[in-house]
């Protein structure tokens, strides 16, 4: 992150992340500057919220995937999963509104 935020120009610029590996990524980023703007892509699949809680650190994935401004999945079934972990492990509810899907987390 140190090394990134040399270069970031966070009023210009958009980082996207893409997959599991860099997960943690937008809060680290969003430490450091609420300006930068953050996509998230997961390329792979998001388990089930059964499954999910399961992980230990679970509820830092989450917040950490709520501080992007936009993530992506590769499927709606993958996206579903996400909004069922949000709401089961965070209480953090989503809306739908003319094909997008919002949740409010700040």
């Amino acid at each position: 992150v140190d090394k990134l935020m040399q270069f970031l120009r966070p009023e210009e610029d958009f980082i996207w992340v893409h997959d599991y590996h860099l997960l943690v990524l937008p809060a680290l980023l969003r430490k450091r500057s609420y300006k930068v703007k953050i996509g998230v892509f997961l390329h792979s699949p998001f388990p089930s919220s059964e499954v999910f809680r399961a992980f230990p650190k679970r509820e830092e994935l989450l917040r950490s995937f709520l501080t992007a401004d936009l993530v992506g999945f590769q499927s709606f079934d993958y996206a579903r999963h996400f909004l069922s972990c949000c709401a089961r492990q965070l209480g953090v509810e989503h809306e739908m509104d003319k094909g997008s899907i919002a949740l409010k987390y700040f």
